[in-house]
């Protein structure tokens, strides 16, 4: 299993983010962020599949966002919220 980009925030959480090419989403797509655990030391792991689509959803504890949205200053999703 891998992960695109394991981000660490001061806030005291990481944040993991699979990048997808793909303009539709796939459920193969959140595959490995399904398998990848919820903390790791302690700390608590925020999980994002981004996409060249144009439809944001939540699946589970995964938030699927758009490429545009997710570079957009400001993105909620790396600051905490």
């Amino acid at each position: 299993m891998e992960i695109d980009c394991l981000i660490e925030q001061k806030e005291g959480f990481l944040a993991a983010i699979e990048i997808k090419a793909g303009q539709s989403y796939n459920k193969d797509y959140i595959r490995n962020l399904l398998l990848f655990p919820d903390d790791i030391g302690g700390k608590t792991i925020r999980k994002e599949l981004v996409y060249k689509g144009k439809e944001k959803s939540r699946v589970k504890n995964i938030r699927i966002n758009t490429w545009q949205d997710f570079l957009m200053p400001g993105d909620k999703f790396l600051n905490g919220k």
